[in-house]
């Protein structure tokens, strides 16, 4: 039996293989195909179908795919990756859109400030037991209140670990003595999920809890 070709996969896909020992027999064509033996590249693909692939994925143009994706190492492609839910890590998977995973209903805080320094320096908090390798950012939801009068610039401030400009910094700053102030903040995070954080007066308390992470 010949070796099929790209011709032969594609050619399927609009008329029959004509001409080719694959002509009657679409089983055995995908069976050559699923057994991880068939190359092929991909200018463009839209597809409303789950899409399971055991290899690498090149492709020139965009991929759209309304399903889910599975089994990829990789994925590069000149244009954007849209409409795919992707399971896995995600690390090796570059144009691929924003996607946001809601954590579902924690019932407890996962910090306050006892873990955290006060002295107005940023300090490491480690969430990678909550958030997934490939995570580029972690959306929190934080309490904040003061037991003294705010003022100016004091309050509880995130950001990600690697950073060293506060103008790229998320704040929760109080705004009226003893009453709690609630803020989501979107944080980014390195590679091991982590970010950092700073309080500035030791009259504040912080209580966070992760709702959810962006891959």
């Amino acid at each position: 039996m010949a070796v099929p070709q790209l011709t032969d996969f594609i050619l399927y896909t609009v008329t029959p293989l004509t001409d080719t020992d694959y002509a009657f027999n679409w089983t055995e064509l995908v069976k050559y195909v699923t057994d991880g033996t068939f190359d092929f590249t991909i200018n463009s693909l839209t597809t409303t179908n789950d899409v399971a692939i055991g290899g690498d994925v090149a492709i020139g143009g965009d991929l759209d795919v309304t399903g889910v994706m599975t089994g990829v190492t990789d994925i590069t492609a000149s244009g954007t990756i849209t409409g795919a839910t992707f399971v896995g890590d995600g690390t090796g998977i570059t144009n691929l859109p924003t996607q946001r995973v809601d954590r579902g209903d924690p019932a407890t805080f996962d910090f306050t400030q006892t873990i955290i320094i006060i002295d107005g320096q940023y300090h490491d908090i480690d969430l990678s037991a909550i958030v997934p390798v490939g995570a580029k950012s972690i959306e929190l939801e934080v309490a904040v209140q003061q037991s003294s009068s705010p003022s100016d610039g004091v309050g509880v401030f995130f950001r990600k670990k690697g950073n060293s400009f506060t103008v790229n910094s998320k704040g929760i700053v109080p705004q009226i003595i003893n009453l709690t102030n609630i803020s989501e903040v979107v944080v980014s995070c390195d590679a091991n999920r982590f970010i950092q954080c700073a309080i500035t007066s030791a009259q504040i308390t912080m209580s966070a809890v992760v709702t959810g992470w962006y891959l």
